[in-house]
């Protein structure tokens, strides 16, 4: 019974059946073209052609596969499901596989326990055989490069094993699920998806800091935790930097191309390093922002496309995303590694700064810059497109040339009639205004005039009112020394009459003392007489004000001599005295006088 095989292309990933019996035969791939030795796992895949995994009708498209020297696969109908795996009993060294979690053209990925360490891992078993030397090499390239690295965002490897004529890989059992799987049931948002490329970034330039370049960076390689921690696993194309890795042996390209960088796509391995990582990181970003891959189709046309076309923009492909998010994407998949981000280090850092805010390194693509890197792509060919189109420009510019000439002459000449009208109006325009101007100046000559006579006048009145004020100034200092003389002559006057007061008032004062002295000398003189009725109507007519001791002592001897005699008893010895010798002084200067 003629039984078939399932397997997949180690180039572009499709699945393929084909016969049994061209195991270990070269073949070629008829999606991708790619040429390929066919290798099979173990017999759990084997089915027989009537079995119900193969696709009905397939078994007729292979009858004629086999060619002079190649042997072709007919992709599949369908991509087949992944199929459990053996019981739990079965076991891969010491580990219990539990699943499949996954198959590739390199080998399958199995859910196992491993019961030395009690814990989940994830175990990578390749499809080829012992004798397949190169793909041994590869795979233990592998496991030594992810030995090396230990990083939040790199799927740790724990060991590399042996057994039973096999080589697998134990890694740690990533809970979650792929990218590829998010980006088609629950896409991101714009900020989700840069914080994912940062950490990927990171992760990708911690792995270069350690002489790795991963070389096969998609959705399909990163899983995403049930924490949202994105982390990159499968490192089966890695290389390291100083080892001279190119070609595989049987002159395929390695990698997967929608996500290669130009370089890898042309087979130039040994300019693929750090850059290549960054670039298919940046068609990674691409995908998460757009939602669609930068190039689709045929695996020929998608190379083809890679080395030679710049995808759509990814603004033209969805309008909302952020320009300075767009400009970090198309940077990082430059096609040119001199245009790159110089590290993926800095290539997180400008993502992280757009997740901050703050300004990017990055700046948008213009015309010109894409049109200089299709010149410098297809030098032939937009070089006969330069060409072609300076011939059309000649020519196109030779008939605009004529039809500008004969257009600016009669524009020109329109332009100088209506320009000479235009000169016309504002000539009598001017005209008109400088008649009015004219007019004006003269009326206004007339009021100058005017206004100069009566400022004439005005002057002249000035002139005798300043005259007239001079002669009243010389009159008004005249009077002011007048006045001034005649103020001195009153201070004079007031003085002389305050003092001719003061005399008057002292002599008045002193004519009335003398005249009341003289009363009391005469009514001492009367009483000493003895006429006491004389001398008392002498001493009523004395000033009140003025009246003393010595009115009172002859007012008393005047009245009786009785009260002579109390009222000079009364008195002391020293007044008495001063008395007797007043009234005597008085009497003698009375006498004297009269």
């Amino acid at each position: 019974m003629t039984t078939q095989q399932k397997t997949q292309c180690p180039h572009c990933q499709t699945k393929l059946v084909a016969k049994e019996s061209l195991v270990g035969k070269r073949v070629r791939c008829r999606s991708c073209r790619q040429e390929f030795v066919l290798t099979f796992d173990s017999a759990p895949e084997a089915k027989p052609a009537s079995g119900s995994d193969v696709s009905p009708g397939l078994a007729e498209t292979l009858d004629a596969v086999h060619d002079s020297s190649l042997d072709g696969l007919r992709p599949a109908a369908s991509p087949q499901p992944v199929k459990r795996a053996e019981p739990s009993t079965a076991k891969i060294g010491r580990f219990e596989v539990l699943t499949v979690l996954g198959q590739g053209a390199f080998g399958r990925v199995y859910k196992a326990r491993d019961p030395q360490l009690d814990r989940f891992v994830a175990l990578k078993v390749p499809t080829f055989g012992p004798q397949d030397k190169p793909k041994i090499q590869r795979f233990l390239t592998e496991a030594k490069s992810a030995a090396k690295l230990h990083h939040p965002n790199i799927v740790p490897t724990y060991e590399c094993v042996q057994a039973d004529g096999k080589y697998f890989i134990a890694a740690q059992f990533v809970a979650g699920q792929p990218l590829s799987k998010r980006l088609k049931d629950n896409p991101p948002d714009f900020r989700q998806a840069a914080e994912w490329v940062r950490q990927l970034a990171g992760g990708l330039a911690y792995a270069h800091g350690q002489g790795i370049v991963h070389r096969d960076i998609k959705p399909d390689n990163i899983m995403l935790s049930e924490d949202g921690i994105p982390q990159i696993m499968d490192f089966g194309l890695a290389k390291r930097v100083n080892e001279d890795a190119g070609m595989t042996t049987d002159g395929s390209v390695l990698g997967t191309p929608v996500y290669m960088p130009p370089e890898q796509a042309r087979g130039d391995m040994s300019k693929v390093g750090p850059h290549s990582d960054q670039y298919s990181l940046g068609v990674v970003l691409y995908e998460l922002l757009t939602g669609k891959r930068p190039f689709e189709g045929p695996v020929h046309a998608v190379l083809a496309a890679v080395l030679s076309e710049e995808p759509a923009a990814p603004r033209k492909v969805r309008a909302e995303i952020p320009k300075d998010l767009e400009a970090i994407c198309q940077k990082a998949m430059s096609k040119d590694v001199e245009r790159r981000y110089e590290t993926t280090a800095a290539f997180a850092g400008d993502v992280e700064r757009w997740l901050r805010g703050d300004s990017i390194f990055a700046r948008p693509i213009s015309s010109l810059e894409r049109f200089q890197r299709w010149y410098r792509r297809e030098p032939v060919t937009s070089g006969l497109a330069v060409a072609v189109v300076a011939l059309a420009l000649i020519g196109f510019t030779g008939i605009s040339l004529a039809l500008w000439h004969a257009n600016r002459n009669a524009a020109l000449a329109e332009s100088r009639r209506i320009k000479a009208e235009e000169t016309a109006q504002e000539l009598e325009k001017t005209a008109n205004d400088l008649a009015q101007q004219k007019k004006l100046a003269e009326g206004n000559l007339e009021i100058a005039n005017e206004k100069t006579a009566e400022a004439e006048l005005a002057r002249n009145d000035a002139l005798g009112k300043k005259k007239e004020a001079e002669v009243a100034l010389a009159n008004l200092e005249v009077e002011v020394g007048k006045r001034k003389k005649a103020e001195e002559a009153t201070v004079t006057v007031e003085k002389k009459a305050i003092s001719l007061e003061q005399t008057t008032a002292k002599l008045a004062a002193e004519n009335v003392f003398t005249f009341y002295a003289d009363r009391i000398a005469k009514v001492n003189s009367e009483i000493q007489g003895k006429n006491l009725s004389l001398a008392k109507s002498l001493l009523e007519e004395c000033i009140e004000a003025q009246r003393g001791w010595e009115w009172r002592f002859l007012m008393a001897q005047a009245r009786n001599s009785f009260g002579v005699s109390q009222f000079v008893v009364s008195q002391s010895k020293h007044t008495e005295g001063k008395s007797v010798q007043l009234l005597t002084a008085l009497s003698e200067n009375f006498t004297s006088r009269n």
